[in-house]
């Protein structure tokens, strides 16, 4: 009896230290995305009401890469460090204020995006190419929707749609092609960790 007592105490120290093991990855996951996305904001055209940014390109790897959770949680991260003013968005700005002005709904549509990206792939699988840019396209649209809507708040929803929309979807489309052509002969090299 004793020995047995012993055995199923050993086992639930070690199903605890897992855990904390689990716990400790995902938030490192979660931190270098959030950093993945910071970088990759510095990488923009200045255009006025909204820049054009590779964030979009970071958001999709990481909902590509990552379970939606951990997904979704390097997106909160990165706005949780926007909104205490780190350095994280387009030309190295951050604060509150950013996170209501009029980029506000590309910024915020990060988080359904990268939900709605990780969750398809999670419910119809990350195998097939055709599955992965259905997902990646869903997810833009919700996105860019996002955007939209906020921004015609400041400015009308014809000028929204004018300086919000249209001169995103050819560059969009181009780093989603991008992103899905990269995860997906990543993922499916022989010698890739993110099987």
């Amino acid at each position: 009896m004793q020995q047995s007592q012993l055995t199923t105490r050993d086992a639930n120290a070690l199903k605890a230290a897992d855990q904390n093991i689990s716990y400790a990855d995902s938030l490192i996951k979660m931190l270098v995305g959030s950093i993945f996305i910071a970088v990759c904001a510095q990488i923009h055209v200045p255009m006025h009401p909204v820049p054009m940014t590779m964030q979009p390109f970071a958001v999709i790897i990481l909902g590509l890469l990552f379970p939606w959770r951990q997904a979704a949680g390097a997106v909160v991260m990165y706005i949780a460090e926007t909104a205490m003013g780190l350095p994280v968005l387009v030309g190295f700005a951050g604060g509150l204020h950013t996170l209501f002005g009029t980029t506000a709904g590309y910024i915020w549509g990060y988080i359904p995006m990268i939900v709605v990206i990780s969750y398809l792939l999670q419910v119809f699988g990350k195998r097939s190419f055709l599955t992965k840019v259905v997902a990646v396209l869903a997810g833009q649209i919700v996105q860019l929707t996002c955007g939209v809507t906020v921004l015609a708040g400041f400015i009308g929803l014809e000028s929204s749609i004018m300086f919000g929309l249209f001169p995103f979807v050819v560059q969009d489309l181009i780093k989603m092609g991008l992103a899905v052509t990269f995860i997906h002969l990543f993922k499916t090299h022989p010698l890739s960790i993110f099987k």
